[in-house]
């Protein structure tokens, strides 16, 4: 049985400058990974997110949880790392944060 990956990535629903991110964007995304991978889950609801920035200050975001199980290839994992730099560009973001858990499928 191949290796399988669970990615994981939260996307703000604001810019940095609190104006709403364009709906287009997520369903952009989302379209694009359910067309690679027959399938991908959106979480619904947002999740608030706070942490400690570089300046000592606390930064909030609220986000949406995006979660796709996919094999765990090279190809598939060059995919999300390029994947995340273009979220970084889409989304206008200094960070996007993306995980990946290796899973066993039953």
């Amino acid at each position: 049985m191949t290796q399988k990956f669970r990615y994981e990535f939260y996307l703000p629903i604001q810019y940095n400058d609190k104006t709403p991110i364009e709906k287009y964007k997520f369903r952009s995304i989302k379209n694009k990974i359910k067309e690679k991978f027959k399938g991908i889950s959106v979480h619904p609801g947002t999740i608030d997110g706070e942490w400690i920035n570089i300046n000592n200050k606390t930064s909030k975001d609220c986000l949406l949880k995006y979660e796709v199980c996919v094999d765990g290839s090279i190809t598939n994992q060059l995919f999300f790392e390029t994947l995340k730099e273009e979220l970084k560009k889409l989304f206008v973001q200094e960070e996007i944060y993306m995980v990946y858990t290796i899973i066993n499928q039953v």
